[in-house]
């Protein structure tokens, strides 16, 4: 059942929950300012084995500082303090529900033990959640493979407005 596909996770990422979120479309998103601001993510631990269909991931705990600041309905991400732009446009919805997907300007690494060679394959980070007008929020950090359908390490995390 393991089918040789087991990935070790590198988190030297741009630095050297159970809900599923889509992606909000520009008509759907919220038209008031409810939940402008900065929303810092604070990660919860991250479990070292992950499994997805017959994919295996090795994963590292989450880390790195993300901050996802909300204008106008629009989001942007800043990942370790920089703005990372998402591969499309990025909203929140009236009901605070939101996903953006960034690229991460790394490829997949697999271990000695897998049967396919992924060592050119897209890595990206997803994040999603669902944020509250009180300042609060629930959510996932997703670092995801493309041979999986992005699906790879996830880590829940509580956001808060600063």
């Amino acid at each position: 059942m393991h089918a040789g596909k087991t990935f070790a996770l590198l988190v030297f990422f741009l630095t050297s929950g159970c809900a599923s979120f889509n992606e909000i479309k520009k008509e759907d998103r919220d038209l008031g300012s409810n939940f402008d601001g900065d929303w810092i993510a604070k990660h919860q631990t991250t479990i070292s084995f992950q499994k997805y269909a017959n994919w295996e991931f090795t994963c590292n705990h989450l880390t790195i500082p993300i901050t996802l600041r909300i204008e106008g309905s629009g989001i942007q991400v800043l990942v370790n303090h920089k703005f990372i732009a998402p591969l499309d446009e990025a909203y929140i919805s009236s009901t605070g529900s939101f996903k953006t997907t960034l690229p991460t300007g790394i490829k997949g690494k697999t271990s000695l033990h897998s049967d396919v060679d992924h060592s050119d394959i897209e890595v990206r980070l997803i994040v999603e959640g669902k944020l509250t007008p009180e300042g609060h929020g629930t959510g996932n950090i997703i670092i995801g493979w493309a041979t999986s359908g992005y699906k790879g390490c996830k880590t829940n995390s509580v956001f808060n407005k600063e």
